[in-house]
């Protein structure tokens, strides 16, 4: 009786435990506006991201999307459609990131954090100059970026697919 009772009792922890640390989904871009910012773990489902202003992190993120060609999240605010600022780990897979605007852009800016980026795809950097910078790559890394880029994929930028500056 003891050790019946002790399996169920592993048996209802575990299933509690597993649901502690579920990821939670988003499923709309409000949910992704308001919930990305505070950092955690979540699953981006399929579908398109229309962002309404350039989207900023700070706290350590996760973010997994269902596919490159599933979940896309695009914006058309000038200077970046994610930037991502911070000396947290950032996790970014499954999901294209994608600049619709006509203004000088990059697509996704790095400053400091720890990065992966795997499955991804990162386009439409659109080429500005200013009195001290260009905009126009796909992915932007500065400060003390520090990471890896893997089976993802950059077109339509305007600079470079790549761009390394400071200590990057």
């Amino acid at each position: 009786m003891k050790k019946q009772f002790t399996k169920i009792f592993i048996s209802i922890s575990l299933a509690i435990i597993s649901l502690a640390f579920a990821q939670q989904e988003i499923t709309t871009v409000a949910e992704l506006e308001r919930l990305a910012p505070l950092g955690g773990e979540y699953r981006l489902a399929a579908g398109t991201y229309e962002l309404s202003e350039p989207l900023l992190l700070t706290k350590g993120l996760t973010l997994l999307g269902a596919g490159k060609d599933k979940t896309i999240v695009t914006g058309s605010s000038p200077l970046y459609v994610i930037s991502i600022e911070s000396n947290d780990n950032f996790k970014l897979d499954g999901i294209s990131f994608e600049y619709t605007g006509s203004e000088g852009s990059e697509v996704v800016q790095i400053k400091d954090a720890s990065f992966e980026i795997t499955n991804t795809s990162v386009s439409g950097g659109v080429f500005a100059e200013t009195e001290d910078f260009w905009y126009g790559d796909g992915l932007w890394l500065y400060g003390n970026a520090k990471g890896t880029v893997s089976n993802s994929s950059f077109s339509n930028n305007a600079l470079n697919a790549i761009a390394l500056n400071e200590n990057a």
